[in-house]
């Protein structure tokens, strides 16, 4: 019988967490988050960010500029 594949749980952290990974302050991620630049998760009404929407923003764009630098 196969094994049932566990999804791995959504990790959802802050705008000060996801500013402190880009760099930036927590009003940039407000404005990037009402400009679905980053996806919002309501958790009784606490806006919170999928861990990895933040690892993909930061993947994309780096790959952009080292294209660029290039």
């Amino acid at each position: 019988m196969p094994k049932k594949k566990t999804k791995k749980p959504v990790r959802l952290i802050s705008d000060e967490a996801a500013a402190g990974r880009l760099g930036v302050s927590k009003t940039t991620v407000r404005r990037m988050r009402r400009d679905d630049e980053l996806p919002t998760v309501y958790v009784r009404g606490a806006a919170r960010i999928p861990e990895r929407a933040v690892d993909e923003y930061i993947a994309s764009n780096v790959g952009g500029i080292a294209k660029a630098g290039a």
